[in-house]
């Protein structure tokens, strides 16, 4: 890659991590502004209907008795590659969001994550799927994703 595309790819990453919000190094709860509804919508999203193998996500969180929450998810048919990756879709490649309550809070290609800093109570947790330039995928119009609720103890 030539210099001036690398410039181009970094410029665009840092601007998408500064309006979007990044994945924090610890796992706690980044900044994340107006984004609370997931907007890190960069164009229509990426249709697999058509797919004999569609992607899945599944997801499994646990309380850490710290208010945290332990997240173990697990995906099929698609290749994890970091949110940083590049700013083009590839096929068969992506990323995994995370949102608490609504709000994102990673952009991650780990199968585990450590969400810390949240108060005591009732937490929904989602994850979906989502290509390198951050467009969701669907499958019959809907995101693929999962999500679940948990209970928190030992937070603010």
């Amino acid at each position: 890659m030539g210099n001036s595309k690398l410039l181009l790819a970094v410029a665009l990453l840092a601007a998408c991590i500064s309006s979007c919000g990044g994945d924090t190094a610890d796992g706690e709860m980044g900044d994340h502004g107006d984004h609370g509804d997931h907007s890190h919508d960069h164009g229509s999203a990426i249709d697999l209907t058509d797919l004999s193998v569609r992607p899945e996500v599944s997801l499994v969180a646990e309380p850490d008795g710290s208010g945290g929450i332990l997240l173990d998810i697990e995906v099929h048919g698609l290749e994890l590659v970091p949110a940083d990756a590049g700013v083009d879709h590839q096929p068969g490649e992506g990323h995994v969001h995370v949102m608490v309550d609504g709000s994102s809070v990673a952009m991650i290609a780990d199968t585990s994550y450590h969400v810390t800093g949240l108060s005591n109570g009732n937490h929904t947790v989602m994850v979906t799927l989502s290509a390198n330039d951050h467009r969701d995928y669907h499958v019959d119009g809907k995101v693929i994703s999962d999500m679940t609720s948990v209970v928190v103890t030992g937070g603010t």
